[in-house]
């Protein structure tokens, strides 16, 4: 299978795509009619072809504009270029090189199928759908129906599906999210600053604003900068071992740090936290100095901790490596995702259990395999504070 070269010359057409339109061998790129709309409009009324050199950005860099997909008889439809291949059809509307616009029409919904707005966003790669809920306390879509958006063959693609709900007591908005398998976590640390994003684009906020957002693990107050980044205050970590949960037996203290787990056969020393959601931290095995994040098999470990006997509403899972007392790096298995990008909850956890293993300080650049956080846990007021960015990708309708 090819892509679209770029700098190639190539008849190209916007189509509308449905499931009887394209086989399953092709591959399309994605992306939101308003960047399409700005590439075409530069093209000369004179140009018979379209040069796609025009898109050269759009394909390298598919996370800020794009992503390219494999696409399959059943995946929703979408806006998209593609090669004009004798096998397209029908072409539904063609790019209109005179009036130097796009325009297009679709054609009528099958079965009066329900349509859903949304923008994608990411943070460090650990992507969602944003879905703008204010106007009702109930999510618009089910979590069945979250299954079906977040696949990355036949739906959107992502991580999971935030909700922006109205604020209650006193709170300025309300985050509900589905994880992509459909189960709902306390709140998400990534997920809460794509949030915050979000409504900061919502609001056409131009200066440095806070938001106190209601979550399922309670109030949680992001500050989106300026320069992009946000802040958020995720409050103090809960270290009790019935409140995370988890059946581990505390120390001394009541808490579970430095604890031995048995997992298929192999002793991890562990160490739980909770950052409103449920965290098992791992710097290694029993009796090993370093973990070697590269050689770990996390798809075939993770699912294990995830699901053992110890953590009765499952667990998300960090393998830590140390670089230094101010730089750790880790890996993720999210309950509910699996493997991701980044857990920005997860970082919170690791930095929490570093200074209780006493592996590190309380400030510390943690990196991902989506890129950096950097997190703080504070003596003064005993919060952990996240800095990092979130993105938006694209935007458009899915219909359910």
């Amino acid at each position: 299978m090819s892509m679209i070269e770029a700098g190639s010359e190539r008849p190209l057409r916007l189509c509308w795509v449905g499931k009887r339109y394209f086989a399953s061998s092709r591959i399309v790129v994605m992306a939101t009619s308003t960047f399409l709309v700005q590439r075409l409009a530069s093209i000369p009324q004179t140009s018979s072809v379209v040069d796609t050199s025009c898109f050269k950005e759009l394909l390298q860099y598919p996370y800020k504009h794009s992503r390219y997909v494999p696409y399959n008889h059943s995946h929703r439809s979408s806006l998209v270029i593609s090669r004009q291949l004798s096998s397209v059809r029908p072409v539904m509307s063609q790019v209109s090189v005179k009036e130097k616009q796009a325009t297009w029409n679709p054609p009528p919904l099958e079965n009066d199928k329900r349509s859903l707005h949304f923008v994608k966003y990411h943070g460090l790669g650990n992507d969602f759908i944003l879905v703008d809920n204010r106007d009702s306390k109930v999510p618009k879509i089910s979590p069945e129906e979250a299954v079906e958006l977040c696949n990355r063959n036949f739906g959107v693609g992502g991580d999971g599906v935030i909700f922006v709900l109205p604020g209650v007591d006193g709170t300025d908005y309300s985050m509900r999210i589905f994880n992509s398998d459909g189960s709902e976590p306390e709140m998400c640390g990534n997920g809460i600053r794509c949030m915050a994003r979000y409504i900061a684009k919502l609001e056409n906020a131009i200066e440095s604003r806070s938001y106190k957002i209601h979550t399922l693990a309670g109030l949680i107050v992001p500050c989106v900068r300026e320069d992009g980044q946000v802040v958020v205050d995720m409050g103090p970590p809960n270290l009790n071992p019935a409140q995370i949960p988890t059946k581990l037996p505390g120390n001394e203290k009541g808490f579970v740090v430095r604890a031995p787990l048995n997992v298929s056969g192999k002793t991890w020393i562990v160490t739980c936290v909770s950052m409103g959601n449920p965290h098992c931290v791992t710097f290694g095995e029993q009796g090993t100095q370093d973990l070697d994040l590269d050689a770990l098999p996390l798809e075939q470990v993770g699912p294990l901790f995830e699901h053992h006997q110890m953590f009765p509403a499952r667990t998300n899972t960090e393998f830590v490596q140390v670089l230094s007392p101010s730089h750790l790096r880790m890996r993720v298995w999210e309950r509910g995702a699996g493997a991701t990008l980044a857990c920005g909850t997860g970082a919170c956890a690791l930095l929490v259990a570093a200074v209780l293993e006493q592996r590190a300080g309380r400030k510390c650049r943690v990196d991902l395999p989506g890129g950096p956080l950097e997190i703080e846990w504070r003596e003064d007021d005993n919060h952990v504070y996240m800095t990092g960015p979130a993105e938006a990708v694209f935007s458009g309708t899915a219909f359910l």
